[in-house]
């Protein structure tokens, strides 16, 4: 492998449609959230009186946490668009026989997925975190103020993983299945079980006849969070503001949630997905 090669791959992926209409689509969709969010809350909270006050505060206050509450949902859209993104990317042009002419040229098998992930990846990062720092400015904007620092990296670093996790996921996956119509089915399957997954959790509390929002709805629920990287940002927000919603303040570390068990969860579902798909790149021929 040559690096002028595996720099020309890198560009050429991160340039391409599909990577910059998804980036394009992360960046324009929560931002638009975000304004219809505050706007709401603002006309709402002028409508109705302080009575009306989600936690108490000020409209400025109020518009704060719904959008901190809110912004929670944005590494769902990210995981959403990298699976279509890493199909179109990598599986798309793995079954089409693209990937085959390009190792003709001097670069190695791993060279070339591992640039098509880094290329992605970069793409995704740079959209998802121009989308945190517009959602502050909008912020600042409407309501004139911003969100924390700590929040602000927190949302970040959450994104980062959401896409960082799934994106090698898919490569991991994508790289054993030779059908686009079977992995555009896996993809489907994995975009419905993340949509789904809060409301399956929802239900086990219920079957074990405790209420909503009691110690063990909430512990059954942030226990989920750390078997699934796009809810990854649930705990971030929990260890961050110390709110499991917006009208249930608790002890994060009652439930387990601490920086180091964070990082840990981070570094098993970002390190064994990378650590299989580098397994498969170097034992494993995907024809």
């Amino acid at each position: 492998m040559t690096y002028q090669n595996w720099v020309y791959d890198f560009k050429r992926t991160i340039t391409s449609k599909s990577t910059i209409i998804t980036a394009v689509a992360i960046f324009t969709i929560l931002g638009l959230l975000t304004i219809q969010n505050v706007l709401g809350t603002k006309a709402f909270l002028a409508g109705n009186g302080a009575a009306s006050d989600l936690i108490g505060g000020t409209v400025t206050s109020n518009a704060l946490a719904e959008t901190e509450q809110n912004m929670t949902g944005g590494p769902l859209l990210v995981s959403i668009l990298t699976i279509l993104v890493a199909l179109v990317s990598f599986g798309n042009d793995k079954s089409r026989g693209i990937l085959d002419s390009i190792l003709a040229q001097p670069i190695s098998r791993t060279g070339l997925v591992f640039s098509r992930y880094l290329s992605i990846l970069c793409a995704l990062t740079i959209a998802s975190t121009a989308s945190v720092l517009a959602i502050d400015s909008i912020l600042i904007n409407l309501v004139g103020s911003s969100l924390s620092f700590a929040f602000t990296l927190g949302m970040i670093l959450a994104y980062f993983f959401a896409a960082a996790s799934v994106l090698a996921i898919m490569f991991a996956i994508f790289y054993v299945v030779r059908s686009s119509a079977l992995m555009m089915g896996i993809g489907l399957g994995i975009f419905a079980l993340f949509l789904l997954w809060p409301g399956l959790v929802s239900l086990i509390p219920g079957l074990l006849g405790a209420a909503p929002y009691s110690d063990l709805y909430i512990r059954v629920s942030i226990d989920s969070y750390f078997l699934n990287p796009t809810m990854f940002v649930q705990l971030v927000y929990i260890l961050i503001t110390k709110w499991f919603y917006l009208n249930s303040t608790i002890d994060p570390g009652a439930y387990g949630v601490y920086i180091f068990s964070l990082i840990a969860d981070a570094a098993i579902w970002l390190g064994v997905p990378l650590g299989i798909l580098f397994a498969l790149c170097v034992k494993k021929d995907w024809d």
